[in-house]
């Protein structure tokens, strides 16, 4: 394990005892209730920030807990996770003229993005115009025009697992207008590019919401 990942870890469980430590602290004046604004509030102190709040009920201390832990994955990946992770560019699409949604500055030969739905929906595009404009439809194809060889990448070895992973064969006649075959093979890519422990970070959720993205 690097430096950089025990560091990160250590700051987690530091930052997991003082969250464990406050909420039970808290715990005997109430639950906590998530406000319309999305604040936690406790005896009228907001005190914590919940993007994510789908319901307006209170939440135990345990709930709280379960809710930081499921944030971590995300937080320590943007520290010490993969290139394409850190850009939230995890297909690694390559730095060009276009101009996609969700692009913010950044340098390299790999584009950035200000958040991981904009990168994965910018390749899920890619590879649909490889289709709609190049006629492309197969694995093979679609994965040599992706990662070629003169890019110093195992594009033999990437079509035998993308095509594996899908579970056709590399010359199979496929069709990205279907959204459940573009989720499955983006996924794949995913896989392919960051490994698959860094790929686990990425829902079916957010993936379908990408995929759903690249289609308009």
């Amino acid at each position: 394990m690097s430096a950089a990942v025990r560091g990160a870890a250590g700051l987690v469980v530091v930052g997991l005892g003082l969250l464990v430590w406050t909420l039970l602290r808290r715990g005997s004046a109430g639950s906590v209730a998530i406000t319309e604004s999305g604040l936690g509030s406790m005896d009228g102190e907001t005190w914590f920030s919940d993007a994510d709040a789908v319901t307006a009920g209170p939440r135990s201390v345990l709930e709280e807990i379960i809710v930081s832990v499921q944030k971590i994955p995300e937080t320590v990946a943007g520290a010490v996770g993969p290139l394409g992770v850190r850009q939230k560019n995890p297909m690694h699409v390559r730095a060009t003229a276009t101009t996609w949604q969700g692009e913010v500055p950044g340098p390299g030969g790999y584009e950035w993005f200000a958040d991981d739905e904009s990168g994965i929906r910018a390749g899920a595009r890619v590879l649909l115009n490889y289709q709609r404009l190049h006629g492309l439809r197969t694995v093979r194809e679609w994965i040599t025009r992706y990662a070629p060889h003169a890019d110093n990448n195992p594009t033999d070895a990437y079509i035998r697992n993308v095509a594996a992973w899908l579970n056709v064969g590399a010359d199979d006649r496929l069709d990205l207008e279907s959204q459940p075959l573009m989720r499955r093979l983006v996924r794949a890519v995913i896989r392919q590019e960051v490994g698959g422990s860094w790929s686990a970070i990425y829902s079916d959720e957010l993936i379908a919401r990408a995929v759903e993205r690249a289609y308009t």
